[in-house]
């Protein structure tokens, strides 16, 4: 009835039989071989995506609006939809500060397809929760279903917003502490998405949940798999949850790796007035291009010295953290592997994302330079909480001698 956009399916028996305060799953409350026509009989429709054939990916509406508005009017007392906002509301605020979505929960347990079916409802609510907490303070009364969702709310803003400056490091104590909070969140998705710590979490789940179709099928694509009893493929999607492709889908791991570098435009231009210098462009060529025709007379290569130390000039060119001066740094003559290796786990410790892809272009080995004094690049981003750049480097062929002991475990401080 308040659902901000169609929901599939699974998404709907999930929000019936998930207890998101205890963190699991009761399956005894819904069954799932039932379909949504069985279930809603002819007040929904129900369609499903293009090349899917699964019932758990149905998405449900809802036949016509004046469906809704004849219930709500018929049955006031039945039907309250301030307070159906109220209940999806806490619902959000509690999935969102579970057990399982918590930050130590990621480190202390390997995901499996049991796992699975419990973040079902992730994309909704991690998209959708701003929409039901707005309409429940709009429509807030004394009643405890109201109070009950403004706690979990206040629980959860506290838990998720990154400018402690806002609760001065307490948690919001009363309701009127919880609607002060709540004003100092923005109306849009982007600005919001920057005040919280749900991007990560969001990026390291789906992670784990592909890693689950790789290990079975060793594929990305096309891959299935039979919680429901039917075939369900992996849906590839963005992280960002402002975005419209935040529920899938590419066609391809390269396509959603296309997308993303359009949202973070990594390569910046290194002459400090320029437009570009913040902005970045979406690829390494289109850096090139621009500083071809923006900055070729104040942007020459310079002349290896006889005497020039090489490291050296790397090292300077890296603290820019911008890969167009450290490629001419690269252009100055021959550098060994360990150089290169040890000049990656210093950019990763500094976060220089497009850096450190071009000096993996450059021979530079990703599992480090096997000293013990030093993090190995995935350590190192793992310690900066960065997670774009922990994909890197898990997209790559890490521990290649793929040893039994090797045991990844990614610090709790990455998801804080």
């Amino acid at each position: 009835m308040v659902a901000e956009r169609p929901l599939r399916w699974r998404e709907a028996q999930a929000l019936l039989c998930i207890d998101a305060e205890q963190s699991r799953v009761d399956g005894s409350s819904r069954s799932r071989s039932l379909q949504a026509k069985e279930f809603c009989g002819g007040a929904v429709d129900v369609y499903r995506v293009t090349g899917d054939d699964s019932c758990s990916e149905e998405m449900i509406r809802i036949l016509h609006p004046k469906i809704k508005e004849s219930l709500s009017a018929r049955e006031p007392g039945m039907i309250n939809i301030g307070l159906e906002h109220a209940k999806l509301s806490r619902f959000c605020s509690e999935y969102l500060t579970s057990q399982r979505f918590r930050a130590d929960a990621f480190a202390e347990k390997v995901m499996t397809w049991e796992d699975i079916e419990f973040y079902e409802p992730l994309d909704y609510t991690v998209q959708h929760w701003y929409h039901h907490a707005k309409a429940t303070i709009e429509a807030y009364r004394i009643h405890t279903e109201y109070g009950e969702a403004i706690k979990s709310l206040g629980i959860f803003l506290w838990a998720h917003m990154r400018e402690a400056s806002y609760w001065n490091g307490k948690p919001p104590k009363s309701i009127q502490d919880v609607l002060e909070l709540f004003e100092h969140i923005h109306e849009g998705a982007h600005e919001r998405n920057l005040q919280l710590r749900l991007e990560s979490r969001v990026s390291f789940i789906r992670r784990q949940i592909e890693n689950l179709y790789w290990n079975k099928a060793h594929s990305w694509e096309g891959v299935s798999t039979g919680l429901d009893g039917s075939e369900q493929k992996l849906i590839l999607k963005c992280p960002k949850p402002w975005c419209s492709f935040f529920t899938g889908s590419f066609a391809t791991i390269k396509d959603r790796d296309v997308h993303l570098e359009r949202h973070q435009r990594p390569f910046y231009c290194a002459v400090q007035k320029c437009f570009a210098h913040k902005l970045g462009f979406e690829s390494l060529q289109g850096l090139y291009c621009h500083h071809w025709r923006s900055h070729q007379p104040e942007f020459r290569l310079k002349s290896p010295q006889p005497s020039q130390d090489l490291p050296q000039a790397l090292k300077e060119a890296l603290s820019s953290g911008n890969p167009v001066v450290v490629e001419e740094a690269l252009s100055l003559g021959e550098f060994t592997k360990s150089t290169l290796t040890t000049t990656l786990c210093m950019a990763a410790s500094r976060g220089f994302l497009a850096v450190c892809k071009l000096l993996i272009s450059k021979g530079a080995d990703i599992n480090g330079p096997g000293d013990e004094s030093m993090e190995s690049p995935l350590e190192a981003a793992a310690s900066r909480g960065d997670a774009d750049m922990v994909k890197l480097f898990l997209d790559r062929d890490v521990y290649p001698e793929n040893s039994p002991e090797i045991s990844l475990k990614f610090p709790a401080k990455l998801w804080t």
